[in-house]
């Protein structure tokens, strides 16, 4: 009896390990080029590629110890994407501006995007306001995106909040803006450049009745891939040396060119 449990006890030892599966969310705030629903509704974008490229690469890093399968990309409103990465483990967040309201909500793995932000109105001949403070005390309506760095960060410059009287205007997808600006809802919002000329054409905007005002330095900050805090850490080390690694390759500036050269 106690030979045949010695054997019992032998074979379990010498039986391969039972690698570890995980299932993997991936949300996101829609934001082309980056990430956006195709004619189809499959995920496109050129960061959304280089995720999927860094996630194949991920899984032949970690062989069979640990195997993941990535839900299709979810698209939702910004402020309900960052609530489900933070209360979902093992999950992704795509694209996101990394905040100190935000440093400690979430793991940051790796930079995904450059990112330049400007703010914008409805093309005019009167002067333009060279500096956000020029904003402040003007009764001045701001269109924002709910739950945005850019939300965040004017109420922080006192701009929206008394006892200033100009106005944040929030709406659930920034695209809204153009159209709110042109005809006359909203004085400014802030849009990035790279995505300007798309969304006025989604929006059915002529994007020459807007006009640039001046760049927000301190929020054209990089845009990050974030982490649910409980995620696997053999998974995000393994990804963030994939994206690290690909960045040094120049596979991110080749996917945005790519994206540049297939332009109208």
């Amino acid at each position: 009896m106690r030979s045949c449990l010695c054997a019992i006890l032998l074979l379990l030892t010498t039986l391969p390990a039972v690698a570890d599966t995980l299932a993997i969310k991936l949300f996101a705030s829609e934001f082309p080029p980056l990430q956006y629903p195709g004619p189809d509704g499959d995920a496109q974008g050129y960061v959304h590629q280089l995720l999927q490229e860094a996630l194949q690469r991920t899984q032949q890093q970690l062989g069979t110890d640990v195997t993941f399968k990535a839900d299709p990309l979810s698209f939702l409103p910004l402020k309900r994407a960052l609530l489900n990465v933070q209360t979902t483990p093992n999950s992704l967040l795509l694209s996101v501006a990394r905040t100190p309201d935000r440093e400690q909500d979430m793991l940051w793995v790796a930079v995904v995007s450059p990112y330049d932000i400007w703010l914008y109105r409805k093309r005019s001949t009167l002067p333009k306001p060279t500096d956000i403070l020029a904003l402040r005390g003007r009764g001045y309506r701001i269109g924002v995106q709910d739950g945005s760095n850019v939300q965040e960060w004017l109420l922080k410059q006192g701009i929206g909040q008394p006892p200033d009287n100009t106005l944040l205007d929030p709406v659930p997808q920034n695209a809204l803006n153009l159209g709110k600006a042109v005809m006359g809802r909203i004085d400014f919002f802030a849009h990035p450049d790279i995505s300007l000329g798309l969304r006025a054409r989604e929006q059915r905007v002529d994007p020459r009745q807007l006009e640039p005002v001046f760049r927000l330095d301190a929020l054209s900050t990089p845009l990050w891939l974030a982490a649910n805090k409980q995620t696997d850490p053999r998974l995000i080390s393994a990804l963030r040396q994939q994206l690290q690694l690909m960045a040094q390759q120049g596979r991110l500036d080749a996917l945005q060119k790519a994206w540049h050269d297939a332009q109208p």
